[in-house]
């Protein structure tokens, strides 16, 4: 197959299925919840080999009580769903893969909708992440997945709904889209001499 783009590596996401891989992909060289064989040439992932469809147990509901908590106490909400994925995600919450691709989705629904702003805002982020767990079943087994959350955010006095297709690919370009912004962000001008700050705030 097609390698995928470098983004993908950087959030180690799976090119078949879309779900975070396991850190160490030397000793482990396959995607734990789909089972394709993975190999990393450079910058770029390939699926080698067909994979067996094991299912593993994701319990999404502890782990959106579990940052939606943490947000309530004070913790900033891409540091929440950092620390809960180890809990709750078993292999798929190894790394950050679930806080960057639930950041890149909320990164791409604010482009869409300027004035809702929920790239820090705890719950619609802890909405977006459960939702993409759920979604993995799907992404699994037939390559793509609705995503739907409805009243995600309220933009000048309306509700603002995310209604999206999710596949491998379109995570892939999301992560890339969402990286680009944050290093641009980061970059000296002269109507953002504090870019750096900037792009801290945002979460990355």
């Amino acid at each position: 197959t097609d390698p995928v783009p470098p983004a993908q590596v950087e959030a180690l996401v799976c090119p078949r299925c879309g779900a975070p891989l396991p850190v160490d992909l030397v000793a482990t060289p396959q995607c734990a919840y789909c089972g394709v064989g993975i190999l990393v040439r450079g910058a770029a992932i390939e699926v080698t080999q067909a994979g067996s469809g094991a299912r593993l147990e994701v319990d999404s509901t502890a782990f959106f009580l579990d940052v939606k908590g943490a947000i309530e106490r004070g913790v900033p909400p891409t540091d929440a769903i950092r620390q809960a994925a180890p809990a709750h995600l078993g292999v798929l919450g190894q790394n950050d893969a679930v806080g960057r691709v639930t950041l890149a989705i909320a990164h791409d629904f604010d482009r869409q909708n300027p004035a809702a702003k929920i790239e820090r805002d705890g719950m619609p982020l802890c909405r977006i992440a459960e939702g993409y767990l759920k979604a993995l079943p799907s992404l699994r087994d037939a390559g793509e997945a609705k995503l739907s959350l409805p009243y995600l955010a309220v933009a000048q006095d309306a509700p603002v709904h995310l209604e999206m297709t999710l596949t491998p690919a379109t995570i892939a370009t999301m992560l890339a889209r969402a990286s680009r912004d944050a290093t641009k962000a980061t970059e000296p001008s002269s109507h953002a001499p504090d870019g750096a700050e900037s792009a801290k705030k945002r979460g990355w």
